[in-house]
């Protein structure tokens, strides 16, 4: 039960009985409230960062824990940048992509569009091409 305008774009909230549950978000809005820095002591780019896998403290277990519990996105994606050693030392621009990746990896999201004949097409011929027999509109 959707109570949308078109065009609006909703975050998707999972529930423990399997029922998606929506919210209405401004379009603007990543829904993450974290700000960034540079790394002003350091050079302005990430040469010294070691990918080693070891900088995050937060381990898997953790976070499905807190998904399973039903803590926000915007939460556990505060929650993964304050256990980050490295992120303050990463320049904005690789903050800014690593919360956008965050971002989209644990706040789904989806746009309720007019159904008309093209978009209907473009979403089928997106799920599965074969079945249209590769024909577009």
């Amino acid at each position: 039960n959707l109570d949308a305008t078109l065009e609006q774009l909703q975050k998707l909230k999972n529930e423990k009985q399997g029922e998606n549950q929506t919210e209405s978000i401004p379009a603007e809005s990543n829904g993450t409230s974290v700000t960034t820095t540079t790394g002003a002591s350091l050079s302005n780019d990430n040469r010294h960062l070691n990918d080693s896998n070891t900088s995050q403290t937060l381990n898997q277990d953790t976070l499905l824990s807190m998904r399973e519990s039903n803590v926000s996105g915007a939460e556990i994606i505060s929650n993964l940048v304050s256990n980050s050693s490295t992120f303050h030392t990463k320049t904005s621009f690789s903050q800014k992509k690593y919360l956008t990746r965050k971002s989209q990896k644990h706040q789904p999201r989806c746009r309720i569009i007019r159904c008309t004949p093209a978009s209907v097409t473009s979403a089928l011929y997106l799920k599965d091409s074969r079945r249209l027999m590769n024909l577009r509109e």
